[in-house]
């Protein structure tokens, strides 16, 4: 006669390991979301920084900023103080954003 097997979500053990997983996949997503809100903010402050420098952004250039990882993002901001004009930008997002 072959024993039937208890599902592990009906043992403790198996409780409490799901538990543990939920625990953790909602950590990392908190995390995610909140890397992913400070990379949108630091997005719309650049893009208000360049209008504000330049006059009224391309669709071009917005898109480029859009598509920045954080780290260029930040560099982003070092540099837009050295841009002399719109094109110089549109340049910078050029040679960026072939990498």
């Amino acid at each position: 006669m072959i024993a039937e097997l208890t599902p592990i979500e009906e043992t403790v053990a198996g409780r409490e390991l799901i538990e543990i997983g939920m625990e953790r996949g909602m950590e990392r997503g908190m995390e995610r979301g909140m890397e992913r809100g400070m990379e949108r903010g630091m997005e719309q402050l650049l893009i208000e920084m360049i209008s504000e420098k330049f006059g009224q952004i391309s669709v071009e250039a917005r898109q480029g900023v859009e598509a920045l990882p954080m780290k260029d993002l930040r560099d982003l901001g070092r540099a837009l103080f050295y841009f002399p004009d719109a094109a110089a930008l549109q340049s910078w997002l050029r040679t960026r954003l072939a990498k």
